[in-house]
């Protein structure tokens, strides 16, 4: 249970959303349906509620296509913004290198927890594990 107290990880993500204008999101190498979805589907509830750029990055996946192209971002843009990365494991499997030249990271996933690649994270996993 959380404490009424502490900061949800929900809420950390909001209030690090709420501190950069520009956001940038990646996903896992291959992408499948759920991938892609939580890629975009993260990137239109942002733009839908906010006044952020948000960009979505990674190779096109053909199969796909039919639900987005990814954006073209120079490396320049990567410095001052935030990455939010979805359902991606552990850092070898991010298809966007750039990630790493981000102000700061956040990771969004539902694998067990593998790799601790980024600044901040939300398990979905472990958020189910400690409600069972």
């Amino acid at each position: 249970m959380y404490n009424r107290g502490e900061v949800t990880v929900q809420e950390k993500l909001l209030e690090t959303i709420e501190r950069f204008d520009k956001i940038i999101i990646c996903r896992h190498v291959r992408p499948d349906p759920d991938a892609f979805g939580s890629q975009l589907g993260l990137a239109e509830l942002i733009r839908e509620n906010t006044t952020k750029t948000v960009y979505t990055v990674g190779e096109d996946e053909r199969s796909l296509s039919f639900l987005a192209t990814m954006d073209e971002v120079d490396t320049g843009t990567f410095k001052d913004a935030l990455v939010i990365i979805c359902d991606t494991a552990n850092r070898g499997r991010i298809d966007e290198e750039r990630y790493a030249l981000a102000k700061e990271t956040f990771k969004v996933d539902h694998h067990p927890e593998i790799d601790d690649y980024a600044d901040a994270s939300w398990s979905i996993r472990a958020i189910v594990q400690r409600l069972k």
